[in-house]
């Protein structure tokens, strides 16, 4: 029995040392995983830090450009400057036709970018007039197409009523109470499919109008019996 004890408290060992080492394994996966996850946002971190730190550079870089072109203009300037205090009578006025010439160049391109935006405004309101112009179009035939349509549904409707009077007098011209319906006796299967359908069309006509296939469809249903 006492070997029994101990084999049965070794196993329990055994199993709680198993469990303990699987606990202890996830969790140092999950340690492996959270430092993966803070080394990817680190890495991240860095990246981000890495651009910001470029796009800084590039900015100071720009900012040193604008300033040395601008110190650049300025030392030109002065240049200009001195050498006009400097120079003969003959330079002086060399210099000074050539500024002219820089100055009318200058205003040269003033008035080309003065024609150009008269330019472009002027074809932005022509383009606003062949809208304004396309817009009249489509509203005038969205106008005709209605009065095409409605044209359309007033003929279908006198079709339609000259229609339903034809079969009014086929239905009197064959009535047998009538002095033609009794001489010439149709076959009752006729007087009710006439009968039907001037009812049909009556009821139609009310309604919505008869449709070409629905009339259709009595006939067919006349000629059948």
């Amino acid at each position: 029995k006492k070997t029994e004890e101990e084999e049965r408290r070794k196993k329990e060992f055994e199993e709680k040392l198993k469990e303990i080492e699987i606990q202890t394994e996830k969790e140092a996966e999950e340690k492996r995983i959270q430092l993966l996850e803070q080394q990817k946002i680190e890495k991240q971190r860095q990246k981000e830090i890495e651009e910001e730190r470029q796009r800084i550079i590039e900015r100071q870089n720009r900012e040193k450009q604008k300033k040395e072109i601008e110190e650049q203009n300025k030392r030109f300037i002065n240049e200009q400057r001195l050498k006009q205090a400097q120079q003969k009578s003959a330079e002086r006025q060399a210099e000074e036709k050539r500024l002219k010439e820089i100055e009318e160049a200058f205003k040269q391109r003033e008035l080309e970018a003065e024609q150009i935006q008269k330019e472009f405004e002027e074809a932005e309101r022509k383009r606003f007039l062949a809208l304004k112009r396309l817009d009249e179009q489509r509203l005038r035939d969205l106008k005709e197409i209605e009065q095409i349509e409605n044209y359309r549904k007033a003929v279908e409707l006198k079709k339609q009523q000259e229609v339903l009077e034809a079969v009014e007098l086929l239905n009197k011209f064959l009535d047998p109470a009538s002095e033609t319906g009794s001489m010439l006796n149709p076959p009752t299967h006729i007087l009710e499919a006439i009968t039907d359908l001037s009812e049909f069309l009556e009821n139609e006509r009310k309604t919505r109008g008869v449709s070409n296939d629905s009339f259709n469809n009595i006939m067919d249903e006349i000629v059948i019996r």
